[in-house]
């Protein structure tokens, strides 16, 4: 067996799946930095904010199923299996697995790295 013949079938499946992955994982932290924004700016008297409407709800909503988003920041109304409304409620957003994540991806390693991949990929990553 030689050159091609000695590559495993599923290994380029297997590192475009992990790349797929990646750039996934690159959207929780601006999911992340929108609620901590909303935390750091809203009072008691704006509490909840519908945030229903937002391009980050489908991250939120799994970074709340991992467990990085504590399940009491948010509250979720449902109606026949679809969700009607997402309202956050000014209450810290993160868990202490989030908070882990948040400051990893706040650090100057990892912002010089979305500077980078912004500037040679063409797209914001995080």
């Amino acid at each position: 067996m030689t050159g091609a013949d000695e590559r495993l079938p599923g290994k380029s499946g297997y590192r475009r799946e992990m790349k797929r992955l990646r750039e996934h994982r690159r959207r929780y932290y601006p999911a992340m930095e929108m609620l901590m924004g909303l935390y750091s700016s809203a009072s008691g008297e704006q509490a909840p904010v519908d945030i229903t409407d937002t391009a980050e709800l489908p991250v939120i909503l799994e970074l709340l199923d991992i467990g990085y988003i504590d399940a009491d920041a948010l509250i979720i109304q449902k109606r026949f299996g679809t969700i009607e409304r997402c309202l956050y409620t000014v209450k810290y957003p993160l868990t202490g697995k989030g908070q882990y994540l948040y400051k990893k991806e706040k650090s100057p390693g990892a912002v010089i790295k979305r500077f980078y991949h912004k500037i040679f990929d063409g797209k914001q990553t995080v």
